[in-house]
C-alpha cells in the first residue's frame, strides 16, 4: 500500500504488537503487520511490515517489504525494499533489492543491494589498491 511516491502508508496495517506489549520467538505472519512493542527473537512476515517508532526490537527479520521508524537490533530481510525512516535507529545487516534510508535514520552495519543473488558471481569488488 505505497503511497504516489513509493513509501509506504504513515497510517500502515493493523498493528500486532500494541505499545507496552512485549512478544518472544517466532512472529509469523501472513499478512501485513506493524509492531509498536517490544519483540526479541525472529520475525517472519509475508507481507509488508511496518515497525513502528515507539518499537523496540531485537530479532532477525525477513518480509516483503519492510519499514523501520523505530529501533532494531537484528538482520533485516526483505524481497522488495527497506525503508529506514528519520527516526528508525538500526544495529545490524540490510539485505534487499532496494534500500531507503532518510536523512537522520542511524545505520550500524552492513548494507547489501541490488537484484544479484548471493553466489551469483556478483561479489563485491575489492578494495582500490592506494599504492
Amino acid at each position: 500500500m505505497p503511497d504516489p511516491d513509493g513509501r509506504a502508508e504513515v497510517d500502515g496495517p493493523p498493528v500486532v504488537v500494541a505499545v507496552g506489549s512485549e512478544f518472544s520467538g517466532l512472529l509469523a505472519l501472513h499478512t501485513a503487520g506493524r509492531i509498536e512493542g517490544r519483540v526479541q527473537g525472529r520475525i517472519v512476515a509475508q507481507d509488508a511490515l511496518w515497525i513502528a517508532e515507539t518499537a523496540e526490537v531485537e530479532a532477525d527479520v525477513e518480509a516483503g517489504r519492510l519499514v523501520v521508524a523505530g529501533s532494531v537490533q537484528g538482520e533485516l530481510h526483505a524481497r522488495e525494499r527497506i525503508e529506514l525512516r528519520a527516526t528508525a535507529r538500526v544495529r545490524g545487516g540490510l539485505h534487499a533489492p532496494r534500500l531507503v534510508l532518510e536523512e537522520g535514520s542511524v545505520l550500524n552495519g552492513p548494507c547489501q543491494s541490488g537484484t544479484a543473488a548471493p553466489g551469483s558471481g556478483s561479489e563485491p569488488l575489492p578494495p582500490a589498491d592506494r599504492s
